[in-house]
């Protein structure tokens, strides 16, 4: 969820994490059922937002690349995919990328047109 009508273009590389769940042998994002971009390679996609609320001015991402600022804020949302095979992944919005900056639940996020993975992260 976001207030921005219009997106921002990152001035810099920005970093971000992000979930996949392994099914099969298939990294997939957990609530778009996306695949995974390859590892080191930018990867595009639509953006593309819906408006939310009259009341709040706010608006809903419905489509693009969808990350956490901050590993810990992630790290909050495991419990809820605990039955699945996870893998955590450090992320590059590219500089030059459109993107929004809002919300997942009470989460800082964005919501990219383009991202790179760049690493898993391990957490035990």
């Amino acid at each position: 969820i976001t207030t921005k009508n219009i997106p921002e273009i990152a001035q810099e590389d920005i970093v971000c994490y992000k979930i996949y769940i392994l099914i099969g042998d298939e990294l997939l994002s957990p609530y778009q059922g996306s695949p995974a971009p390859t590892i080191n390679k930018v990867t595009n996609t639509l953006l593309d937002r819906a408006y939310l609320s009259n009341y709040r001015a706010a608006y809903m991402i419905s489509k693009g690349f969808h990350s956490f600022k901050y590993l810990d804020d992630l790290k909050n949302e495991l419990d809820f995919w605990q039955s699945f095979d996870i893998k955590i992944f450090r992320c590059i919005i590219p500089k030059g990328t459109k993107y929004y900056e809002g919300k997942f639940g009470d989460f800082p996020s964005y919501c990219s047109q383009s991202i790179i993975l760049k690493e898993t992260i391990n957490i035990e």
